[in-house]
């Protein structure tokens, strides 16, 4: 019987423990970094948007007058 590759996108690293990871999580994984990095750039270019607030309302006037 032939050798049916499986179907997808299986990755196998070349260091141990040669687990067989799919395409589909990597992605995953790799869209979670880049949205963690974004949002890490995103805090420190405009802080006043990321800030808290003591009643947990958005942004804009906070009652610095």
């Amino acid at each position: 019987m032939a050798c049916v590759p499986p179907s997808g996108t299986p990755v196998t690293p070349p260091f141990a423990p040669h687990w067989h990871i799919g395409g589909v999580f990597l992605i995953a994984a790799g869209a979670l970094a880049t949205g963690w990095l974004l949002m890490s750039a995103g805090a420190r270019l405009a802080p006043r948007y990321f800030a808290r607030t003591p009643h947990g309302e958005g942004g804009g006037n906070r009652g610095e007058e």
